[in-house]
């Protein structure tokens, strides 16, 4: 969750940005191995690192708009004739802090959303691509529509008949390779969620278009530049991501204990729920019943956020009185049993805080 910092860096990584900081570097030359080092890594034909997935996202419209032209490189915003239209599902034109649109933008593309809110299947794409046509767009992510979408190999075969590159923004996915193995021509991945690494993003794929995304680094990419502490530190997730075994087991008695623990509070149904985009982690469900609580989920929220510490939750269903409690799955080691209690005796604190809030206003 960017809200919270994304996730948190190893004493490694930290070490590395350190190490780098104090040292001084051609940047260019230090860029240019660390995208042949993490490529051999990772098994693809290139990398580029850059700022975040946002920003790699608007450098990857630009780089598939301009390709090899010079002026663009330099200046995106003064393309007249290239192709720049970027189809992406209207599902997945989303808002994850910033918006989709936004970022496809700002790399000069003008969005064509494809399908319906609802749905979007291979015909839809097929019916918008033409000879303005830059690229097709997929947002794997849990903030995407997922009921009647049309699946990534669905939406690569389309681009693949089309002869148009598709860009696959998958940010906070943890498979550093399935989607470049499915054919993908550009991936997108942030490196400070799942990898836990400093802020950074990962983009990822053929050569021919990570040269042209590489080459609007002094274009716009230039304001979305990464620094050479940064590019250490992702090095070393990177390395740290690949090799390291995460304990899913030890991860779900945690989740079922706190489950256990809040389900004994009258009026909280707590329930575990796998992430609606597909990513393999387990999310704590909560659901309020005001009828017997005699408060709403906002209320929790509310408390939450002006507790100390503070605990942050997805509040997407909120209106719905229903509150998510994100376990980071890939971060270690967070979820102790101490701040598990600590949960539990937050909710149940915040039950008393508004119920005599109501019985102060009651009484005057």
């Amino acid at each position: 969750m960017s809200i919270i910092g994304v996730s948190t860096i190893s004493d490694s990584v930290g070490a590395a940005i350190v190490n780098a900081g104090q040292e001084y570097v051609v940047i260019n030359d230090l860029l240019q191995a660390a995208s042949k080092y993490l490529a051999t890594l990772l098994h693809v034909e290139d990398v580029h690192i850059v700022n975040c997935a946002a920003g790699a996202i608007a450098q990857a419209v630009a780089g598939v708009i301009a390709k090899d032209n010079y002026l663009l490189q330099m200046n995106i915003t003064k393309n007249i004739l290239l192709p720049n239209e970027i189809i992406l599902p209207k599902g997945h034109n989303v808002n994850f802090g910033g918006t989709i649109e936004t970022m496809i933008n700002l790399g000069g593309g003008i969005v064509q959303e494809a399908g319906y809110a609802n749905l979007c299947s291979q015909a839809d794409l097929k019916a918008h691509i033409n000879d303005r046509t830059a690229a097709i767009l997929y947002v794997k992510s849990h903030h995407s529509v997922q009921k009647s979408m049309l699946s990534i190999p669905e939406a690569i075969a389309v681009a693949k008949a089309a002869q148009v590159p598709i860009i696959i923004n998958c940010a906070a996915e943890a498979d550093l390779q399935k989607y470049y193995q499915m054919g993908a021509d550009i991936i997108i991945y942030s490196g400070s969620k799942a990898i836990c690494g400093p802020t950074s993003g990962l983009i990822l794929g053929k050569k021919r278009y990570l040269d042209f995304i590489r080459a609007q680094s002094k274009g716009i990419g230039r304001a979305m530049k990464i620094g050479k502490e940064n590019i250490a530190g992702i090095i070393v997730a990177v390395e740290e991501y690949l090799s390291n075994i995460v304990d899913k087991n030890q991860h779900l008695k945690l989740l079922n204990t706190l489950q256990q623990k809040v389900s004994d509070i009258p009026g909280i149904i707590a329930k575990l729920e796998p992430d609606e985009g597909g990513r393999e982690l387990l999310r704590l469900k909560l659901t309020i019943d005001p009828e017997i609580t005699k408060y709403p989920a906002i209320a929790v929220v509310n408390f939450f956020e002006q507790y100390n510490p503070q605990i942050i939750t997805r509040n997407n269903f909120v209106n719905k009185n229903i509150i998510y409690f994100d376990p980071a799955l890939w971060i270690i080691p967070i979820w102790k049993l101490f701040q598990m209690q600590f949960i539990v005796l937050t909710i149940k604190e915040g039950i008393r805080c508004y119920l005599l809030k109501i019985v102060f206003v009651l009484m005057f």
